[in-house]
């Protein structure tokens, strides 16, 4: 079963009971779908308590999605701080590429 599948079914059991772990997003989706992306520190933080972390950190990878997913912060399956650091952002995300010089 693929991550982004095992994730899915986890984050279902969590919905339907109370007693399975919860993840800490779940109801906060201004947090974790900023308009301006939180820093790899701050991204780090929102999800270090998260019993999901590690599971949540792998589906991203198998997702085009914005947004805070295991501590990290992911732009269409790729981190954004990686693609920043590099330069490699573009169009409306270009702003925040890092100089590099």
């Amino acid at each position: 079963m693929s991550a982004v599948a095992n994730f899915d079914r986890a984050l279902a059991r969590a919905r339907r009971d109370p007693d399975e772990p919860q993840p800490l997003c779940e109801g906060r989706p201004d947090e974790f779908t900023p308009d301006v992306p939180p820093s790899e520190k701050e991204a780090k933080a929102l999800c270090a308590d998260c019993p999901l972390l590690a599971m949540c950190k792998e589906a991203a990878r198998g997702r085009a999605e914005w947004g805070v997913h295991g501590g990290i912060v992911w732009l269409d399956g790729k981190q954004w701080h990686w693609l920043a650091r590099f330069g490699l952002l573009s169009g409306e995300y270009e702003q925040y590429n890092i100089d590099q010089n």
